[in-house]
């Protein structure tokens, strides 16, 4: 699958989240709850592409070959706490290239990109977050980012990390 974005001369917002408990409609008032509980128990995105060209930003990036896996992901709205967890995320994609006219950073480009978590879960509170994850990797190759005025010009070629093997 495949997605386009072409913004134009507007900042939109793709994910508005309010919490709204009371909603006014022209016949009556009715009360509105937002989700409390969601359980996801597999997502499997295959081979993705994703290009976003945003003119009100100047701003242009494409990326290829996304593979996206989630295993049990529970969103839980307690009082006073969230909960977050998953069973494991399976993150990689192939490429991804990155023009910027406007910001700090002007170029950023990388190859196979991974990142698996295995068992995460995080309690998050109006003023704390938690987070315990059984393991974590990650890793990139032939990342490229040039600063606008081109002071800095950051190479990597290859970059490894993993929790559970204490290696970087």
């Amino acid at each position: 699958p495949g997605i386009d974005f072409t913004i134009a001369d507007i900042n939109p917002i793709f994910f508005p989240f309010n919490d709204t408990t009371l909603v006014e409609t022209k016949r009556e008032k009715s009360k509105k709850r937002s989700i409390e509980s969601y359980f996801l128990k597999e997502f499997h995105l295959k081979n993705a592409a994703f290009h976003v060209s945003n003119s009100a930003k100047h701003r242009e990036f494409n990326i290829q070959d996304i593979n996206l896996n989630i295993l049990g992901l529970l969103l839980d709205q307690q009082p006073g706490k969230d909960v977050f967890s998953y069973q494991k995320i399976d993150l990689s994609i192939g490429k991804s290239t990155g023009e910027m006219k406007k910001m700090a950073l002007k170029h950023i480009s990388f190859k196979d990109y991974s990142l698996t978590i295995d068992s995460l879960q995080i309690l998050r509170s109006k003023d704390t977050m938690i987070f315990h994850f059984a393991d974590l990797r990650t890793g990139i190759n032939e990342l490229d980012i040039q600063t606008e005025d081109s002071i800095f010009h950051l190479l990597v070629k290859s970059f490894d990390l993993s929790y559970r093997g204490k290696s970087i």
